[in-house]
């Protein structure tokens, strides 16, 4: 479940001084691809170096196998003096695989194809997560410029309140026209708390989705 957190005045401020100083391009100095320590490119890349490793083995099929077994033994008789004689025995025997060729081809190919197949993975999965990325920078741009707009129409929504209550109290406008006034306040600061809110989690999904969380994101928690 997400729990919804009262934003604070200091994370209002903290926020305010990120968009208008331009921390929020933050992102933008990391370039538009993802980190290459991203957990899903982590993953791609390991059943690369796993077919890579598996092709290998199949070229070991062909190659032939060598086995040395050498032995020395000495007293070789039935008394305990030492006047008995000595043996050695050496054994080389060579494997050469002549008739599993065929199977040993089509296990290299498919190996090759995996290979092949775990890259062409990799490659899809990096232009994907790019994409993602991307797509959470603009929304986190967005975000940052609808804040700004916020504001605005806040201040003068409080501006005009202002002028309202003054005026109603000296008997110049209506109390509809007082009310209209208090309901435009509440709405602009609605709208106001709603973009913060929508800032707050594009940051997060910016970070997300580049493959890290970085510590200031979760400043505004303490």
């Amino acid at each position: 479940p997400i729990i919804a957190v009262p934003i604070s005045e200091d994370i209002r401020v903290q926020i305010f001084n990120e968009t208008r100083s331009g921390r929020n391009s933050s992102h933008e100095q990391h370039g538009m691809n993802i980190s290459e320590s991203h957990p899903g490119l982590g993953v791609a890349d390991g059943l690369v170096d796993l077919e890579s490793a598996n092709l290998w083995m199949a070229w070991g099929g062909f190659q032939p196998k060598v086995n040395f077994t050498w032995s020395y033994s000495w007293e070789q008789d039935e008394d305990l003096s030492l006047d008995g004689f000595t043996s050695w025995a050496a054994v080389l025997s060579v494997r050469i695989p002549l008739f599993t060729g065929l199977g040993n081809i089509a296990r290299v190919q498919k190996a090759r194809w995996m290979l092949r197949k775990s890259r062409m993975d990799f490659r899809n999965i990096e232009q994907n997560l790019n994409m993602a990325y991307r797509t959470t920078q603009l929304k986190f741009r967005s975000a940052a410029k609808r804040i700004s707009s916020a504001q605005k129409v806040l201040e003068e929504a409080e501006e005009n309140l202002d002028i309202m209550q003054n005026r109603y109290d000296v008997g110049l406008v209506s109390n509809l026209q007082l009310i209209d006034a208090q309901v435009a306040h509440r709405d602009a600061n609605v709208n106001m708390i709603n973009a913060l809110y929508d800032y707050l989690l594009a940051k997060v999904e910016t970070a997300r989705a580049r493959g890290e969380l970085q510590h200031d994101i979760y400043e505004y928690q303490q």
